[in-house]
């Protein structure tokens, strides 16, 4: 268990003894089974892989925001407990064969398309990658400064950073809701690129809405995941 934000962990599993790591792909996620004392199902749910599978031989991580009961539970898991895992599922997907892919992530959204970004860079694709990296404070944006120093090492990954409230002094990244003004600044060509798009559904809505006002085909080139 890792904090990776002021209200979200990130859990670190592996297959238990004897039990062989299973293939996934970028961006897929897997149902957590919770079991009760006497090994009965308590509750199961659905969770991102954050990791990419270049880096997943011996296990994977997710990212957890506290949010209910089941959220409660899974931040009170320690090192040693056993979960269920199932899976892995989705279709939400790095594609192969465009030269840049672009990110919109909602709050924990960020964690499927942390494993793509990881995916692309660790395998050296040579993409260039744009992330738009929405959140209320700084203090909930799950790993912020990771994503900072991935792009340090990789110049063709560019994270611009969008916060709502509460802004820190000399902050370098931008401020209030996405808008179509906030992704021209960045990224003044959209032709040749996918589009990964992954938060609560308002967000989506909005992103899905200023790509089709940029003339965007977002039927063949946005896929998205509903956190």
């Amino acid at each position: 268990m890792r904090p990776i934000a002021s209200d979200s962990v990130s859990v670190a599993l592996e297959p238990a003894d004897n039990e062989p790591m299973f293939a996934y792909k970028p961006g897929q996620f897997v149902m957590v089974h919770l079991y009760d004392a006497d090994g009965s199902l308590w509750a199961k749910t659905a969770y991102s892989i954050s990791t990419a599978p270049i880096e997943s031989k011996g296990g994977f991580g997710i990212g957890v925001r506290l949010a209910g009961d089941f959220t409660k539970r899974m931040h009170a898991l320690k090192a040693g407990d056993t979960v269920g895992i199932q899976g892995p599922f989705g279709v939400f997907t790095l594609r192969d064969g465009t030269s840049r892919a672009v990110f919109f992530a909602g709050g924990i959204g960020i964690t499927p398309i942390r494993g793509m970004i990881r995916e692309a860079l660790l395998s050296k694709s040579g993409q260039e990658l744009f992330l738009f990296y929405c959140n209320r404070t700084l203090e909930t944006a799950a790993y912020e400064k990771e994503l900072r120093d991935l792009a340090v090492s990789h110049p063709h990954f560019h994270p611009i950073f969008v916060l709502e409230r509460d802004i820190p002094a000399g902050w370098d990244g931008e401020t209030g809701f996405i808008t179509a003004d906030i992704i021209r600044k960045h990224l003044t060509a959209l032709d040749g690129a996918d589009f990964y798009v992954c938060g609560p559904t308002p967000f989506m809505d909005a992103v899905r809405g200023i790509l089709e006002a940029k003339g965007v085909d977002v039927k063949e080139r946005m896929m998205k995941e509903t956190f």
